[in-house]
């Protein structure tokens, strides 16, 4: 869209969106969104704001939208406003299963009981290994979702998809977010999709989709030319 932003006399923006990633899905689409339309709008109104303003503002729009707002992999503290830069982590493939069931972020946060993990709790950072294999294998190691046994008792179909996915010959399942979608690791791209396409043909109603992980987000480059604070990503 086009328009005049604040202080420039007036006007806003027309903002059109086509949802590809499902809603209520775990997967992050409307914080994503957020993202790239603060980054947009800010392009757009030529704001020149500094880059912990521009996190500031994401954090009030949702918990996760600063780490779209980062470009590359972090490691999320807090409510997800305090972010520390990961290295590379290995590339692989992956699919995305949603068994089409409905799952609230608050139902699940509503549900939760017991004690959370020591978060001291360090993470290992597993380095580019010698073969695709040991690349999922580091990558499998390090799934951990302290949501999913909520989530699976809250919706069957959550564990459902997840056994699918090992059956297919995943490597590493979690479930995303909140849920209801998992994840599973492949070695290859040909396992991945045609891990997608069994699933989808056997389970007609889910959303099998195979894609790969990724440690930089298109609009980086960009991204790393805008950021003017060291606060985020140094």
């Amino acid at each position: 869209g086009r328009g005049a932003g604040p202080g420039g006399g007036g006007g806003g923006a027309v903002i059109r969106l086509t949802k590809v990633i499902p809603a209520a899905a775990g997967l992050g689409g409307g914080s994503s969104d957020a993202a790239a339309v603060l980054m947009a709008l800010h392009r757009l109104w030529n704001l020149s704001l500094p880059w912990e303003e521009v996190l500031a503002l994401g954090l009030t729009l949702g918990a996760d939208v600063p780490i779209f707002l980062g470009g590359s992999a972090a490691l999320a503290e807090g409510v997800g406003e305090r972010l520390t830069p990961w290295p590379d982590l290995p590339e692989v493939p992956l699919v995305l299963v949603n068994p089409g069931v409905p799952l609230a972020t608050a139902q699940v946060f509503k549900a939760l009981a017991g004690p959370w993990p020591d978060p001291a709790r360090p993470l290992p950072l597993p380095q580019a290994r010698a073969t695709p294999s040991d690349d999922v294998a580091a990558l499998a190691a390090l799934l951990e979702n302290d949501l999913e046994p909520v989530s699976r008792r809250l919706q069957p179909a959550i564990g459902a998809a997840a056994e699918a996915l090992r059956q297919a010959g995943a490597r590493g399942v979690l479930m995303s977010g909140s849920g209801p979608t998992v994840f599973g690791l492949f070695v290859s791209d040909d396992e991945a999709h045609q891990a997608a396409r069994t699933l989808g043909a056997v389970h007609p109603h889910w959303l099998a989709i195979a894609g790969r992980t990724a440690n930089r987000h298109p609009f980086e480059a960009e991204w790393a030319a805008w950021r003017q604070s060291r606060t985020f990503f140094p």
